[in-house]
């Protein structure tokens, strides 16, 4: 029975996210994993898995890039085997949640202790909050920081006697946790949450449960302290640094006196918790938040409420808070307590991925022998309402995480005043050929919006108009490179500067776009190439893979033949995924030139491409 049981919950998981076998990567899964050509093209090394994940911060996850590393060598830069190693993350933490509840509910002696973790697995698995980090292949990070946190967890349960084994097997559960993502620094405060959770009574104090921890668990206590600092010397050894932001008067005013960022991160995270059913896109920004003072105060006054049960559950040593300060310590790094690199939204619900976790045990484990006859029907009314709306709400957003089209567009549809909102909209747009739409939606923009278009739409809207063939595209590059300070003269590295949030990526966008126009519509190639060098500043050597395709048609066009058969055959012995995308620009820069300089003699352009095709090989 408990096989048949386990059983569904892979049918569960399966049912609700079936689209993902279909789906490509999206959003910054290009940046974090497909264009570091290092994970295929050279040898592991601590290098590669240590290098920051994002540019510019401290981000340390070398386990997340030993498992792209190893799937890309296995399988290739294949978006299917990147989203079925993904579910199956998920349903081995749905099975991690069952077996700690089984656990539970054995050592308290519960009934239907089967069932009972069945269930706790089902309100986990179905939680709409959970489609992020799954559906998602850079929700990675959170998926494993779960996985080794709660296997930690399930380890502790099960120690029988303080020996120095059992706590190297959890202390390597925190190491893979902390190798995963920041968030498993918690897991020590999580394990002594659950032996007060065990051990709290009103026969002892406070005091005396924390002499009773040291005690029975003196070894793990110092197995973790090392495993901590050897995880602080291997970050400091790769980043340099422990962190990236500082806590400074700057950001306690911004985040803390004007935009009230913990409150409202605070509060979205508990209702969220609650109430998983809405505010679901991958962009959640907080910016208007403090337009309405009497919101604010609304947040506040919950937020108090909250905290103040939780007292008095202390006060009465009830062991269910334990459980609820375990939910609320897996969002604390992230709730503008100290900085993060967000991207200005107020919150991401794959941050709740282990906090969900602790919802569905809490749940599961609650005294509800105790319960009123009425009171437990109500419990099993509200359970269910919550099971089906979430298995609904998980089935129906699982699809739009396919592409960047399907993503971009329901998140644009449901905040059309959000800038990242539209620009990454015009993006996927533009990644599915849709000039059309893009031109619509740009035109009903500048109409609403006398101040224009923002850079980054811009570099979109120029290479829309490079891809309808239309000699526009030059002016609008001419206008962008007008405006936009020159950093790769003011600096000598691209790290010493910040713009306006604008990244090194987009900029070197721009002067990517710039050269294409410039080859395209002028005729000329020496500048083109000039305009790629420019870009290749802003870039780090993973990143210029797209362009360097671009200077072969460049460097053909400009006369220099053997430079650019020598770097296409560079090109060619390069693992990287898209290669097939970037030849087909390439090509189409030589067509799109000869068509332009040959007023569309078809004839002589086919010819032309002919010659060029057979020069490379």
């Amino acid at each position: 029975m408990k096989k048949i049981y386990y059983l569904l919950i892979i049918i569960v998981t399966i049912v609700l996210y079936y689209p993902v076998f279909n789906a490509g990567y999206v959003w910054d899964d290009n940046l974090l994993f497909v264009e570091k050509v290092k994970l295929v093209n050279e040898p592991l090394s601590w290098r590669i898995l240590t290098e920051p994940v994002l540019p510019d911060t401290t981000y340390f996850r070398p386990l997340i890039f030993l498992t792209m590393y190893i799937e890309f060598h296995l399988f290739g830069q294949n978006p299917i085997s990147s989203h079925i190693i993904n579910l199956l993350i998920l349903i081995f933490n749905t099975y991690l949640v069952s077996a700690i509840t089984y656990k539970i509910l054995l050592i308290k002696k519960y009934k239907n202790e089967i069932f009972l973790s069945l269930l706790a697995g089902l309100i986990y698995v179905v939680n709409p909050i959970l489609v992020e980090a799954t559906a998602w292949i850079s929700g990675r990070f959170d998926l494993l920081v779960t996985t080794f946190s709660l296997l930690g967890i399930y380890f502790f349960i099960q120690i029988k006697q303080n020996t120095w084994r059992n706590s190297l097997n959890i202390s390597v559960c925190f190491l893979l946790a902390l190798f995963s993502k920041e968030l498993g620094i918690i897991l020590p405060l999580l394990l002594f949450f659950m032996y007060m959770f065990f051990n709290v009574s009103t026969e002892k104090s406070y005091l005396q449960n924390i002499k009773d921890f040291i005690a029975d668990y003196y070894k793990l206590i110092f197995s973790i302290f090392l495993t901590f600092i050897l995880y602080l010397l291997l970050r400091i050894q790769a980043m340099g640094d422990i962190y990236h932001q500082a806590l400074d008067s700057e950001y306690l005013k911004l985040a803390y006196l004007q935009e009230y960022l913990p409150i409202h991160s605070l509060f979205f995270y508990i209702k969220q918790f609650v109430l998983p059913f809405s505010e679901l896109t991958p962009l959640l920004p907080y910016e208007h938040l403090n337009d309405n003072p009497y919101s604010v105060v609304f947040k506040i006054l919950i937020i108090i409420l909250v905290f103040s049960i939780l007292i008095l559950g202390l006060i009465k040593k009830n062991k269910y808070v334990w459980l609820v300060f375990s939910i609320l310590l897996t969002i604390f790094l992230v709730i503008y307590i100290v900085p993060i690199t967000i991207a200005n939204n107020v919150a991401h619900n794959r941050f709740m991925t282990l906090g969900a976790a602790y919802v569905a045990i809490l749940v599961t484990v609650l005294p509800y022998q105790n319960f009123s006859k009425n009171l437990n029907k109500l419990a099993i009314v509200i359970l269910a309402i919550w099971l089906i709306l979430s298995s609904l709400i998980t089935k129906s957003i699982v699809p739009f995480w396919k592409t960047d089209f399907t993503l971009w567009k329901w998140t644009y549809t449901v905040q059309p005043d959000n800038t990242l909102a539209r620009n990454s909209y015009l993006y996927g747009l533009y990644q599915f050929r849709q000039f059309d739409e893009i031109v619509r939606v740009i035109e009903e923009y500048n109409s609403k919006n006398p101040n224009g278009l923002t850079v980054s739409d811009q570099l979109i809207y120029v290479n829309t108009l490079i891809s309808l063939n239309n000699p526009e595209a030059l002016k609008y590059a001419v206008g962008v490179d007008l405006a936009l300070p020159k950093f790769h003269l003011m600096y000598k590295d691209k790290s010493e500067y910040k713009f306006s949030g604008l990244s090194n990526a987009h900029v070197a966008s721009f002067y990517g776009s710039y050269a294409l126009a410039s080859s395209v519509f002028e005729n000329n190639s020496k500048k083109a190439l000039e305009l790629n060098n420019i870009a290749y500043w802003y870039l780090n050597e993973d990143e210029k893979v797209s362009y360097f395709f671009n200077d072969v048609a460049y460097l053909y066009q400009a006369g220099r033949v053997e430079e650019s058969m020598n770097l296409y055959h560079y090109l060619e012995k390069l693992k990287a995924y898209g290669k097939e995308y970037y030849d087909y620009n390439m090509y189409n820069i030589i067509k799109m030139e000869c068509m332009n300089r040959t007023l569309k003699n078809k004839v002589v352009c086919d010819a032309e491409i002919s010659e060029f095709i057979n020069t490379l090989k």
